[in-house]
């Protein structure tokens, strides 16, 4: 996160119906910075772990349904310094209870049963596809609602010690594993590409499973209207820009040679863009499965930043060492997850002037935008 910016959303193209996720990493330091590992889905369900830059030695739990604004639900784990040592987060959700670990002790159970609500006979529990996010935003920043400041820890300090070396705060990421859950045995099924919702209930009974395409027809499309803007030959795009081309840039095909004509640009064929997007279409999981990614594995690399990458999947140890609870976290959750949705493109890339070994996530992956796996 970059002096004055707005920090970084990494985000999957996939989303996740039950499973068990996890992301070993170390967060961001200083007041006024949130380092963030979530959950969340197409209706707002959402899942948490929260970090503090000014409270080190605790994670935030959290939940929320349907974006319901219910900050009494926040409940923190105490750990040893964040910024300094890895830490396994571990999420393990099933369609009866979130169960939140760090390093392999369980820290909080929520059960389905515990959440039902008399007056809506809703149960608000978090139950509908969602993509993992993993994001470091300005909790802090002035703009920010005062309680969302406050609860951040105050204003972001953007003269403090990482702004000045190595340039801007962080988070290190080591690697992240995602287990799928077979779906409900109830759940609506008639394919296996995608999820949609049948209904504006968006309740776990309302998705469906469903043999519709992901990939969007241009930058204009949207679920419900999957090739708006699209030309069927896919010989061009009307309205899409390119990263690069607007008026946001100063910058247009009239005064640029090198830059193609914004209302007109050349893209793949059809065949080409599909196979291209296929493996970031959201498709639906078919069976139980384990995966683990590790940023050693990010093409565009050089071979410095490789190894790097590599070094720091099993460089560091975790530390199981306790402290204390710190009683200043516990203030009031008031808007934590009201970051930025700037969509500038960005890259996964490492500090090649640093002698150590973290991993710096620049600017927010637009990929989800061409791919969505939540119809509406």
């Amino acid at each position: 996160m970059a002096n004055g910016s707005t920090g970084t959303v990494l985000t999957s193209t996939r989303a996740v119906w039950y499973g068990k996720i996890s992301a070993t990493l170390k967060t961001a330091r200083t007041q006024g910075v949130v380092s963030s590992f979530i959950l969340m889905s197409g209706v707002r369900d959402e899942i948490d772990y929260e970090f503090i830059g000014s409270f080190l030695e605790s994670a935030q739990t959290n939940y929320y349904w349907q974006e319901h604004l219910d900050y009494t639900h926040s409940r923190n784990v105490s750990l040893s310094d964040t910024f300094e040592n890895f830490h396994t987060y571990e999420i393990d959700w099933t369609p009866d209870s979130v169960t939140w670990s760090v390093d392999g002790q369980a820290s909080r159970v929520l059960k389905r049963d515990d959440t039902y609500n008399a007056t809506t006979k809703n149960y608000d529990f978090p139950q509908t596809p969602s993509f993992l996010q993993i994001s470091i935003w300005p909790g802090g920043l002035a703009s920010n609602p005062e309680g969302t400041r406050n609860w951040a820890g105050g204003y972001v300090n953007w003269d403090a010690e990482d702004i000045k070396d190595p340039g801007y705060f962080y988070v290190t990421l080591k690697d992240v594993k995602v287990e799928c859950y077979d779906p409900p045995s109830t759940a609506q099924k008639s394919g296996d590409k995608s999820y949609k919702y049948t209904n504006l209930n968006g309740l776990s009974g309302d998705v469906e499973i469903s043999g519709d395409d992901t990939v969007l027809g241009s930058f204009e499309a949207v679920g419900f209207d999957m090739k708006k803007g699209s030309d069927e030959n896919l010989a061009t795009v009307a309205g899409s820009v390119p990263t690069g081309v607007g008026s946001s840039n100063h910058q247009s095909a009239q005064n640029d040679e090198n830059v193609a004509d914004a209302s007109v640009v050349s893209i793949s064929s059809k065949a080409t863009s599909t196979a291209s997007l296929a493996d970031v279409s959201g498709s639906a999981q078919k069976t139980t499965t384990s995966k683990s990614e590790s940023l050693a594995n990010v093409s565009g690399s050089d071979s410095k930043t490789t190894t790097k990458a590599a070094s720091a999947t099993g460089s560091e140890a975790s530390s199981s060492t306790d402290a204390a609870n710190s009683a200043a976290a516990t203030s009031t959750a008031n808007g934590g997850f009201e970051q930025s949705t700037t969509t500038t493109t960005g890259a996964v890339n490492a500090n090649s002037s640093n002698s150590g070994d973290k991993l710096v996530v620049g600017g927010i992956l637009a990929t989800a935008m061409l791919a969505m796996a939540l119809l509406i």
